[in-house]
């Protein structure tokens, strides 16, 4: 087997947990199916994920900072003449040092999550670094993968242009659902599209099949913040906040356990304090029975999950580790990849559309989950094995790209 360097490509680095799963399954599968392999990453905050995954990290963009929406740009659209010409200069330098990064490597893999977007910075957000990276690529004669990856918000014609331009360059794309595969298709890209499940499922968890059902089972709820879709002015977010507070406290009162957690760190954590700080001030008697432990890390994460029977949440990773780990979720759907996800499990009768959301939801979602919990867990076996064996075919297929040979 020659040895072989591989780099992973996506905008992470923001607190994520989710990414930090996606990556993560990325980096194992690699090690465990190309031993020998040098691997580096490029992403929005590389010492983030220097620190997260013990790779060597490039910068995606020239800028160290986070993509902005598109009319953030408007200070620089007024810069004098010679400030956009420095920034020209820049831009060229930045794209040669580039070139020279991608010269060595073998694969260039988009390594997942909702890649195909364009909410943060426009089509000169993410949109056009893909097509910048997948072009460079293709100068340099590394191969590029688009692996599972999804699509989420796309608004402008321009973007679609580019996402379309940077998938016709690839020597592999594979989506994470149907929906996306049906977007690229519209896109006019009808061939070679390849349906597999989030990488996140190839992430090397203890998976426990717990079928004792406890009297008094603990519960955990990752909420999701207003910034994911919304504003915290919004009457649909601060109805989802209140029903899910109150749901929390009919949890406590009714002899459950209730544990906080957060799946986006940065951005989720505030609304779990929130509700801690309301909890001690206003029903300490309740506050004994509902904790916030730290989550920093992924692994953190993954033992919080692990030490509770059922999950209520909304993001999609904070969903998906939870099944990954065969925890039965009532979803909060904020946005159509968590139905989807949900569809796909077999378990759309629990979630819950965010727009909808009530103590009265939560409470029926809640009632039916627990009085089906077993087979539920059954089900969710089932699928969870599925995804992890569709994933090893898949990884395989991509490593003989580049020669790798598999008895």
């Amino acid at each position: 087997m020659s040895f072989k360097k591989i780099g992973l490509l996506g905008p992470f680095g923001s607190g994520n947990l989710g990414d930090a799963a996606i990556q993560e399954a990325a980096i194992y599968n690699i090690r465990r199916y190309v031993p020998d392999a040098e691997i580096c990453a490029f992403s929005h905050n590389p010492e983030d994920t220097e620190w997260r995954h013990g790779i060597r990290c490039h910068p995606l963009c020239r800028s160290k900072a986070r993509a902005k929406p598109a009319f953030a740009g408007i200070k620089r659209r007024l810069a004098s003449v010679d400030e956009r010409v420095r920034d020209l200069r820049d831009d060229i330098r930045f794209l040669k040092h580039c070139h020279e990064i991608l010269k060595p490597l073998d694969l260039l893999i988009m390594s997942g999550g909702g890649q195909l977007d364009d909410y943060w910075g426009g089509a000169w957000g993410h949109p056009v670094v893909l097509l910048r990276w997948s072009f460079l690529a293709k100068l340099t004669r590394t191969k590029v993968v688009f692996l599972s990856v999804g699509a989420d918000m796309v608004k402008s014609k321009l973007s679609r242009s580019f996402i379309k331009m940077a998938l016709r360059l690839a020597d592999y794309r594979s989506f994470r659902e149907s929906v996306t595969k049906e977007f690229v298709e519209g896109l006019g890209l009808r061939k070679k599209n390849h349906v597999y499940p989030d990488l996140a499922y190839s992430l090397p968890v203890t998976r426990k099949n717990n079928n004792n059902v406890e009297t008094a089972l603990t519960i955990g709820i990752s909420p999701i913040s207003a910034n994911a879709w919304t504003s915290d002015k919004d009457a649909e977010y601060i109805r989802y906040r209140d029903g899910l507070f109150s749901f929390v406290k009919w949890l406590a009162e009714n002899g459950y356990r209730v544990s906080l957690f957060p799946s986006q760190v940065i951005m989720d954590t505030p609304i779990i304090d929130e509700m801690m700080n309301e909890l001690k001030l206003n029903h300490p008697r309740l506050s004994a029975r509902v904790e916030a432990k730290n989550v920093a890390t992924l692994n953190d994460l993954i033992a919080q999950i692990g030490e509770v029977d059922l999950v209520i949440a909304a993001r999609l990773h904070a969903v998906l580790l939870s099944t990954l780990m065969l925890k039965p979720v009532v979803a909060i759907s904020y946005n159509r990849k968590v139905d989807i996800l949900m569809r796909d499990l077999g378990c759309h009768e629990y979630s819950i559309d965010i727009a909808k959301t009530s103590l009265t939801s939560f409470k029926e979602r809640f009632t039916d989950l627990c009085n089906n919990i077993i087979p539920v867990r059954e089900l969710i076996h089932r699928q969870v094995d599925s995804y992890v064996q569709q994933l090893d075919e898949q990884y395989r297929n991509v490593f003989r790209l580049v020669g790798i040979t598999f008895k």
